[in-house]
C-alpha cells in the first residue's frame, strides 16, 4: 500500500509540474492569449490601413483631379499658364539664427491675356 501511495504522490507531483511549468502550461496559455489579443488588434489596424490605401488607389485610377493634386503636391508640377513662386520659410536653429533652407510653394494662375 505504501508503494501505491508513493507512486500516486510522484504522479501527482509530475502532473502538477506539467500543469504549472512545462510546455503548454497554464502560464504559457495565458501569455499566448494575451499575445493573440495584441496581434488581433494590430491585424485590425493593418486591415483598416489596407482599406484606406485601396480606396485611394481606386480614386487615383478614376479621378483626374486627384492625379493632378498629387502631381502638384508631390512632384511640384504646375499647369501651362501658371507661374510658380518659391518663398523661403524662415526657421530658427538652436543658436537663435534664422535660416531659410526650406521653401514654400506659391502658384499664380495667369490668364492668356497676361493679367
Amino acid at each position: 500500500m505504501k508503494w501505491a501511495a508513493l507512486v500516486l504522490s510522484l504522479l501527482l507531483v509530475w502532473l502538477q509540474y506539467r500543469l504549472w511549468f512545462a510546455e503548454g502550461s497554464l502560464q504559457e496559455q495565458t501569455e499566448l492569449k494575451e499575445r493573440l489579443v495584441l496581434l488581433e488588434v494590430e491585424n485590425a489596424r493593418l486591415e483598416e490601413k489596407n482599406n484606406e490605401l485601396l480606396e485611394e488607389i481606386v480614386s487615383l485610377k478614376t479621378s483626374n483631379e486627384l492625379i493632378e493634386e498629387r502631381a502638384r503636391e508631390d512632384l511640384g508640377l504646375i499647369k501651362q499658364g501658371e507661374t510658380l513662386y518659391l518663398f523661403p520659410e524662415a526657421t530658427s536653429n538652436s543658436a537663435g539664427q534664422v535660416s531659410s533652407q526650406d521653401t514654400l510653394l506659391g502658384v499664380k494662375k495667369e490668364r492668356p491675356d497676361g493679367r
